[in-house]
């Protein structure tokens, strides 16, 4: 570790924390910190050759390839289409919903009675969710 990591360790790690850690616990834990404090991300934490390598592993431009393990993103389902090579139209589908798992619907009959003025306001429509 370097003087300005110690410095900065020093701060970051409480001493009172690492009472119950010994010597060599706790020169591997500013180890580690140091490691994750140092390490930048993206082209900035990245050398020359590391930058070429990332490059050789790219995509040829303009290529639409997508991850489809549904982990994260977008949802099963959804559907992709290029519009005229100018954007891309994307159809997510709506969530399935278990029936049991909704409110049950409000009859307008029910609460308001059939022949009320409130009721007129709602002329056509039997319940609200």
């Amino acid at each position: 570790l370097t003087e300005s990591d110690e410095l900065f360790l020093s701060g970051t790690i409480p001493s009172n924390s690492n009472s119950n850690l010994s010597a060599m616990e706790q020169m591997m834990l500013r180890n580690e910190e140091a490691m994750l404090y140092n390490s930048m991300g993206g082209l900035d934490g990245m050398n020359a050759q590391q930058i070429e390598s990332m490059k050789r592993n790219l995509l040829p431009e303009g290529t639409r390839e997508y991850n489809d393990t549904h982990q994260r993103g977008l949802p099963r389902g959804t559907i992709r289409e290029i519009k005229e090579g100018q954007y891309e139209k994307v159809t997510i589908p709506a969530p399935i919903l278990e029936k049991s798992q909704l409110r049950a619907r409000i009859n307008l009959d029910e609460v308001m009675g059939e022949d009320s003025d409130e009721r007129m306001a709602f002329e056509g429509c039997d319940s609200l969710n």
